[in-house]
């Protein structure tokens, strides 16, 4: 989680361990989000790079899961959030996938552990 207070930025992990933060390192892709009264719905996407034939084909995202976290917080309230996203990055992290097509067949790989998960006989 990301804060600014105006004069600083500052990265919480979800144990709660705080570093400076500079947006120029971290290329930063906005999009919209679902508002509601008071709470936020945050998607989590992850990546499914898929190959043909060894070849790179195109990088897509899926929907992963959706946080819902409020407009405002206070600050005794920031290490619980920072908590409950870890939960959402573990499964982004685990939803990432890596897809090699030939002709024959399609294998899907972890994008964590760039293990095999499955493989798909193309008739």
């Amino acid at each position: 989680m990301v804060l600014c207070d105006g004069d600083s930025t500052t990265a919480v992990s979800s144990e709660g361990l705080s570093t400076p933060f500079n947006f120029d390192d971290h290329p930063v892709i906005s999009r919209p989000i679902h508002v509601d009264e008071n709470w936020a719905l945050v998607n989590s996407c992850a990546l499914v790079a898929t190959y043909v034939a060894f070849e790179f084909n195109t990088a897509e995202t899926i929907l992963s899961s959706t946080m819902c976290i409020p407009i405002s917080m206070a600050a005794v309230d920031i290490p619980y959030y920072a908590h409950c996203r870890r939960g959402h990055v573990e499964k982004q992290l685990t939803d990432s996938r890596i897809v090699l097509h030939n002709a024959r067949s399609v294998s899907v790989y972890s994008g964590q552990t760039f293990s095999l998960l499955r493989t798909f006989t193309v008739p």
